[in-house]
């Protein structure tokens, strides 16, 4: 995989991008839907792809992905594939951009991208940056549109027995953590899942479970993080810390952290940002069921155990 500089620079393709989408948002009237919009509220790493179709001469094509970026801006880069693939008897014949972007991912022709991490709405073929983001935004538009179109209780299937929830169910939770706007935040969230409304409920667990991760630190140590703003390594590196800081501590005092709770951390990030991130507007009943359980499971794991060493350290208080 080459890195060229290609026909426009990252810096002039990214300012005509974001242009483009803040005079689209700003023109048209979204409304209250506009926060469900993947391109709003993230930045990307743009890649547009230059290959040469097997057994075809001089016949270069082209197309352009992208991929949410951890690093707080965008970037655009252009890749050329290696010549290798002129010979390549196993390229799709006829088939849709996100197969081709598979086959180059999965033949590592294109290198240090996975498809679980592509957006969906950003497959498309070349276009300028503005046309780009038009037709991105038209897409995503379409898609909500779509999924908004109908009630949740008409995409869903599920026990209506089993749809109501309260907070007997989290009162421990409650009391321990003893927050007002924990409980508040917690109570909206219970009544956005009592009335079928999971979107709202999946996005309000993942502040929940946070600030569970981040109440847990500050029981065990006064400034446990330098930064403000904190992802899912900053938490899994905090607890890996705690698990050689409290090896001998008393049991229920005791952080574990091996390879089997950092894959259930891991696994609830992803749930959590399946919908915070990439989602269109829908969730179900069952995945706003596993964030209830992420969010017990990190009480349990790793916010109890930091509340009773606390509880035992009255000095400390």
């Amino acid at each position: 995989m080459q890195f060229q500089s290609g026909d426009i620079n990252s810096t002039d393709f990214v300012s005509q991008f974001r242009t483009k989408v803040e005079n689209v948002f700003k023109e048209s009237k979204l409304g209250e839907n506009k926060h469900l919009f993947t391109i709003q509220n993230n930045y990307f790493n743009f890649y547009k792809v230059l290959y040469n179709r097997p057994g075809i001469e001089n016949f270069e094509k082209d197309f352009i992905f992208s991929e949410i970026s951890d690093a707080h801006k965008d970037r655009y880069s252009v890749i050329k594939i290696s010549s290798s693939l002129e010979n390549d008897l196993n390229f799709p014949e006829t088939s849709t951009l996100e197969n081709i972007l598979n086959f180059f991912i999965a033949n590592e022709y294109i290198q240090g991208c996975s498809l679980e991490k592509v957006l969906p709405a950003s497959i498309s073929y070349f276009v300028n940056p503005k046309e780009y983001a038009f037709e991105w935004i038209k897409s995503e538009y379409k898609n909500i549109n779509l999924k908004l179109s109908n009630k949740q209780f008409e995409l869903s299937k599920f026990n209506t027995n089993l749809l109501n929830r309260s907070k007997f169910e989290f009162e421990e939770i409650i009391e321990q953590v003893n927050d007002e706007q924990f409980t508040n935040y917690l109570e909206q969230c219970i009544g956005a899942y009592n009335k079928g409304w999971f979107y709202t409920a999946a996005c309000s667990i993942g502040p929940l479970i946070e600030t569970l991760l981040y109440k847990m630190a500050t029981n065990y140590e006064d400034k446990p993080f330098k930064s403000a703003t904190l992802t899912h390594g900053n938490y899994a590196e905090k607890l890996r810390h705690f698990n050689k800081k409290t090896k001998n501590y008393p049991e229920n005092q005791r952080i574990h952290f091996d390879h089997f709770e950092e894959v259930s951390l891991e696994r609830n990030y992803l749930t959590r940002n399946a919908v915070s991130h990439y989602s269109t507007g829908f969730a179900n009943e069952e995945l706003v069921n596993n964030l209830f359980m992420a969010l017990k499971d990190v009480y349990d794991r790793y916010y109890l155990p930091s509340y009773n060493f606390k509880q035992a350290h009255p000095e400390l208080n």
